[in-house]
């Protein structure tokens, strides 16, 4: 069942118990005021015949008239009914055995109404009864008069069926009235939800377009309220799960881009070491070439082992936490260019190191690791009698170490990539000079696990600034 479909049934559920139950509440209260009225009328009816009649026998009793016989009882009923003859009421005088005394012929005189009617009746009181009578529904009152130790009863009665039938009248047309209302608002309520719902259908049909593969699909949110917070909240999940997607594909192709890599940097030494040691098992060759076959053998094989311990060092990075403690940033820089100096010398060219005061906290041997391989790509992207700069630079919290070459500069595609596995800027030169790739990507796994942050700018033939941002510690120890 559709949740339209729902509400509109839950809504007239509801509409039709409010219906009846406030109803019945007002048309009770109209009938139960109206008896009310019609029983008080019969009963002030009643009070007024026996008081006529009382009145009666008092006048005759002091002109010596009465004597209490039937015949006197019914010559008081029939001058009281002379005097009320105006008012169509209907009344009997009974005596104490409820044998009629005066009046006519009642329709039906059966015990059943009669005699509750009259049990238990108390001079001064009233009682009343409400008794059907084939389709009419009659209300008697009675009253009691006690005179020379006997009782008798004056009981009238009034037709009420009107009161039942308007009763009825009201039931129907409220029935009537209740259905017609109840239509008109479910057509009301149906339109109305489906109003509501449209924002909830565009955003049914937003999530198949995304089960779909619809990654891009958007829900347009026009409200402020429930239903327009869960379309943000959508949106912005959506939003996430896109962007998860796009890593989950980011890291996809770099996984089998890794995997390519890593097979062609291992193919291509070990189809040269394969073919350099099958010409060696040869008996024909001179020892100048068995000279060159073991001397390129041995060259590819520490770069192998290089490649190797350096990916042994990736592995061991991402499943050990490091132990950081305080480190003097003069001390550090010092350290790098001790290692690094003769490297670039060697290479004919120039370190400048641009010292600042500052701790940060860390593991200096592999800080120092990060720099030193930052400076050795600085060393062969620049020219022969370039200078290489390690400068610091304190700024507020934080400290900045900025490797700065003058170099041949990264192309903008690639600076994004630098840090990936294998990944190399210009391949043929990083091979001749013993890199694999996998420099960068271990010294963005250290600056990582050291909350450090690596921004890369270059720029083609004017060189590279890789900055590395620390955060400062104050003189309490604190980062």
């Amino acid at each position: 069942m559709k949740f339209r479909v729902k509400i509109l049934l839950i809504n007239l559920v509801l509409l039709a118990a409010a219906f009846a139950i406030s109803g019945t509440l007002l048309m009770n209260q109209s009938y139960q005021s109206r008896l009310n009225r019609e029983v008080t009328v019969a009963m002030d009816e009643n009070q007024m015949i026996q008081a006529s009649i009382e009145s009666e026998v008092i006048n005759r009793i002091l002109r010596d008239e009465f004597s209490g016989t039937p015949e006197d009882w019914a010559a008081i009923g029939q001058n009281v009914r002379d005097m009320l003859s105006g008012t169509g009421a209907w009344f009997q005088i009974l005596d104490g055995e409820r044998q009629l005394l005066y009046g006519e012929e009642a329709p039906s005189q059966e015990p059943e109404w009669l005699q509750p009617l009259t049990e238990n009746l108390e001079e001064g009181k009233k009682q009343y009864l409400i008794y059907p009578e084939g389709e009419r529904r009659l209300a008697a009152a009675s009253g009691m008069i006690s005179l020379d130790g006997n009782r008798y009863y004056v009981v009238n009665q009034k037709d009420i069926t009107d009161v039942f039938a308007e009763r009825d009248q009201q039931i129907t047309y409220y029935q009537l009235m209740t259905l017609m209302a109840l239509a008109a608002c479910g057509v009301l309520i149906y339109l109305l939800s489906g109003w509501l719902m449209r924002p909830i259908v565009r955003l049914n049909a937003t999530t198949e377009r995304i089960a779909g593969g619809s990654y891009g699909s958007r829900v347009r949110v026009r409200t402020q309220d429930e239903i327009g917070q869960l379309g943000r909240n959508f949106n912005q999940m959506a939003d996430t799960v896109q962007a998860h997607m796009r890593e989950l594909e980011e890291e996809n192709r770099r996984k089998e881009d890794f995997v390519a890599n890593f097979t062609h940097e291992l193919k291509t030494p070990l189809t040269s070491v394969i073919g350099y040691a099958e010409m060696l098992s040869s008996q024909s060759v001179t020892e100048e070439e068995r000279a060159v076959a073991a001397n390129y053998i041995f060259k590819e094989g520490l770069r192998l082992e290089a490649m190797s311990m350096k990916l042994f060092d990736l592995i061991l990075l991402n499943q050990e936490e490091l132990d950081l403690r305080p480190v003097y940033v003069p001390d550090l820089m010092d350290s790098i260019r001790e290692s690094a100096e003769p490297l670039l010398q060697g290479d004919g060219k120039a370190l400048q190191v641009e010292p600042v005061e500052a701790v940060i906290q860390g593991d200096g041997t592999l800080l120092k690791t990060v720099f030193i391989n930052m400076l050795d790509n600085a060393r062969k992207a620049s020219p022969e009698g370039a200078a290489i700069r390690l400068a610091g630079e304190a700024a507020g919290d934080q400290v900045v170490l900025r490797v700065i070459d003058y170099g041949h500069g990264i192309p903008p595609e690639d600076v994004d990539k630098i840090t990936e596995a294998f990944y190399m800027v210009d391949k043929s030169r990083s091979r001749e000079a013993g890199g694999a790739g996998l420099g960068l990507s271990l010294a963005s796994r250290i600056l990582e696990k050291h909350g450090a942050r690596l921004e890369v700018a270059s720029q083609l033939g004017k060189g590279t600034v890789m900055s590395v941002y620390f955060q400062r510690m104050t003189d309490d120890g604190e980062a």
